[in-house]
């Protein structure tokens, strides 16, 4: 059986097929997937009326109209807290920035299907963030309506 197979191969490069030109392309684009600026850590703590915002959002719009073009950042509010690094979050590159909060209560009836409740939405703040991994914590302010 060897001696048939041997035949067959003679003069011929072994072809390495599918699954070659599979591991040459994983190995080309494995580090094509973070193209751009660097981006850096962001987080902090987010309260309104005094209190920690139990669940919501934060967004990092790099503000085009002071000329920062940069990548976006968001993260998840949890307990008070947010950060970029974790959670399905994305850090900024620095610079002028438009920050957008969203503040929710969770704490309704888990029988009811509308158990969160809008604390606020949409509240937005211009801040300058440096080219570096920051702590930055917000007291959404009284009047900023749900």
């Amino acid at each position: 059986m060897r001696s048939i197979m041997r035949r067959r191969f003679e003069g011929r490069a072994p072809s390495l097929g599918p699954w070659a030109i599979l591991l040459v392309a994983t190995i080309t684009f494995a580090g094509c997937g973070e193209q751009g600026p660097a981006r850096y850590r962001v987080h902090g703590s987010i309260t309104h009326r005094g209190k920690p915002v139990p669940l919501g959002r934060i967004v990092f719009e790099p503000d085009v109209l002071k000329g920062n073009r940069g990548p976006q950042g968001f993260a998840v509010i949890e307990n008070g807290f947010y950060d970029t690094a974790v959670k399905h979050g994305r850090g900024t590159s620095g610079g002028a920035m438009v920050i957008t909060i969203e503040g929710f209560d969770p704490s309704g009836s888990p029988a009811d299907a509308n158990a969160i409740r809008t604390l606020f939405k949409g509240h937005q703040e211009h801040r300058d963030l440096p080219a570096a991994a920051v702590e930055l914590s917000i007291d959404v302010p009284e009047g900023t309506s749900p």
